[in-house]
């Protein structure tokens, strides 16, 4: 039995797949996935624009 209960049902295996694509480009970035994935969701409620949204991807987000 998995351990992710959606992965049966097409939202669900799309969720997934999104948060595997964010850990591993983490990884490939050389950053630690827990601090780059809590530094995303505490400032994505503050994001407007897309320059907003970029500046919160791998290679951007810890840069001063």
């Amino acid at each position: 039995m998995s351990n992710y209960k959606l992965h049966g049902v097409v939202g669900g295996a799309k969720s997934s797949c999104g948060m595997f694509t964010l850990i591993e480009t983490a990884k490939q970035n050389g950053l630690v996935p827990f601090k780059y994935l809590m530094a995303v969701f505490e400032k994505a409620p503050f994001a407007l624009t897309p320059e907003d949204w970029e500046r919160l991807l791998q290679w951007n987000i810890f840069k001063s």
